[in-house]
């Protein structure tokens, strides 16, 4: 495929070239910033703070912030706060662990878990970063974790709470970090996209003629349309099993997941909430798996389709810069490829 692909300012879709790479930003946006790549993003623009750390208080990340001493005092106060709640509550069986403090515009937000605390802090500036906003973020935060180093990392702080993460002293090949996460409502996406076409008698919006050609041949025996029978055979569970019709519907269906992760977009960003959690840490759409998870809920909220996000250690905080400025995301040929399909 070309290093790069465009699209009109309707899809919001600009070209870039970058190693490979396709991208695509909020059509608003300049094709100047879109090539910004500085390290610094406004405090207020660069959203709440996430700090990760031990159950000894020892910080392993610090979402904005590069004073290692400042930090590791204040994550010493945090589990200070935390350890004290615990404390207190030996004394009274109804209280449960600390989950937020508001101190003046300031809040700021735990997430507890077996051998990690998650701390997420808000000025308040931005009305949408309430608690349950912000809890969300560190849910996504620790499923990232667990996404990136598999649930290792637990046993490794359950056994040494001061161990140091961040040295590779320990793992010195750790070197690539790849998620490999779910696409959710990806098939209620397409069965809106469908019931729409269906409306105005216009399927060729996001399918192409040769695939309408191709779902009539397969569904020829079919009393209903072939936009219709495809949606009902996706809703069985085990439509993969037949390999003949996964086969069929492979490059069909990669394109389909790539077209609502990087083209449908919302205000030039993408429509799935972990895609822009992923996007807005630094991370670039890697590579669409097929038939990924196919247990029953990953067949029925995305057919079965996964991604991976990679965040690639020296473009992490440049990829952040842009998307917060420009709306700009890095696809790499495993994504952007499908949608030549």
């Amino acid at each position: 495929m070309p290093a790069a692909a465009s699209k009109s300012k309707k899809t919001g879709r600009k070209a870039a070239a970058r190693d490979g790479r396709g991208s695509f930003s909020n059509s608003k946006a300049s094709s100047t910033h879109s090539q910004e790549t500085t390290d610094s993003t406004p405090p207020k623009d660069r959203g709440p703070n996430v700090i990760i750390l031990s159950s000894a208080g020892k910080p392993i990340f610090v979402r904005h912030g590069s004073d290692e001493d400042e930090w590791s005092s204040a994550c010493g106060l945090l589990q200070g706060l935390r350890a004290n709640v615990l404390s207190f509550d030996d004394a009274d069986s109804s209280l449960g662990e600390i989950q937020s403090i508001q101190a003046g515009n300031m809040l700021i937000v735990f997430l507890n878990t077996k051998a990690l605390t998650l701390v997420a802090i808000s000025d308040g500036e931005n009305g949408s970063q309430n608690e349950g906003w912000l809890r969300l973020q560190l849910e996504y935060t620790y499923a990232q974790v667990i996404f990136t180093l598999t649930d290792q990392i637990q046993s490794i702080f359950e056994q040494s709470p001061s161990y140091d993460l961040r040295t590779k002293q320990e793992l010195p090949k750790l070197d690539t970090f790849c998620t490999l996460s779910p696409i959710p409502n990806f098939s209620k996406w397409l069965q809106g996209k469908i019931a729409i076409q269906q409306s105005i008698h216009d399927a060729t919006r996001i399918f192409t003629k040769e695939e309408i050609r191709l779902l009539e041949r397969l569904f020829s025996s079919k009393p209903k349309s072939p936009l219709d029978s495809l949606l009902e055979l996706l809703k069985t569970p085990k439509w993969h099993s037949d390999e003949e019709t996964a086969t069929l519907l492979k490059p069909l269906l990669l394109k389909l997941a790539a077209y609502y992760l990087t083209i449908d977009t919302h205000h030039g960003r993408p429509l799935c909430p972990v895609a822009k959690f992923h996007i807005r840490n630094g991370a670039e759409m890697f590579r669409l798996n097929y038939l990924a998870d196919t247990s029953l809920k990953g067949m029925r909220t995305s057919f079965g389709m996964m991604i991976n996000y990679h965040y690639p250690l020296d473009e992490i905080e440049s990829n952040h810069a842009r998307y917060e400025m420009t709306g700009d995301v890095s696809v790499r040929e495993g994504v952007f490829k499908w949608l030549e399909h």
